[in-house]
Order: C-alpha cells, then sequence, then structure tokens
C-alpha cells in the first residue's frame, strides 16, 4: 500500500470511532435526560439502568480515543 492510502484508512477508522462515539453518547444523555424529566414531571423514579451508564461511558472512552487517533 501507498501513504496515501494508508493515510485515507486511519483516517476512515478515525472517523467511525467518533462516529460510534458519538453516537453512544447521545444514547446515554438522552436516557439520562428522559429518567431527570419523568422524575421532574411525573415524580416517578425510573432507576438508571446500567445501559444508559454504560453507553455513556463508552461514548466518552471512545471519543477520547478517536480524537487521540492521527
Amino acid at each position: 500500500m501507498d501513504e496515501f492510502t494508508t493515510g485515507a484508512n486511519k483516517r476512515l477508522r478515525r472517523n467511525q470511532v467518533l462516529t460510534v462515539a458519538w453516537v453512544l453518547m447521545w444514547v446515554g444523555a438522552i436516557l439520562l435526560i428522559a429518567c431527570w424529566l419523568t422524575k421532574l414531571w411525573f415524580q416517578m423514579v425510573i432507576p438508571l439502568t446500567p445501559v444508559c451508564l454504560a453507553a455513556l461511558g463508552l461514548g466518552l472512552g471512545l471519543f477520547v480515543i478517536g480524537r487521540r487517533l492521527h
């Protein structure tokens, strides 16, 4: 492989990691906000699921890793 295709593959991989990170962060944040709004508006307590916190944490981790890839 020449240098151009190697660089293009790295950029593609970095963009894929960042896209997955953004999706996971959005999903985690929406679930957190939904739990908070449900408690605020309807006085119902919906427990935070581990999936919500895991999505947010994994998204943040992948975001940091994706920003570090050059």
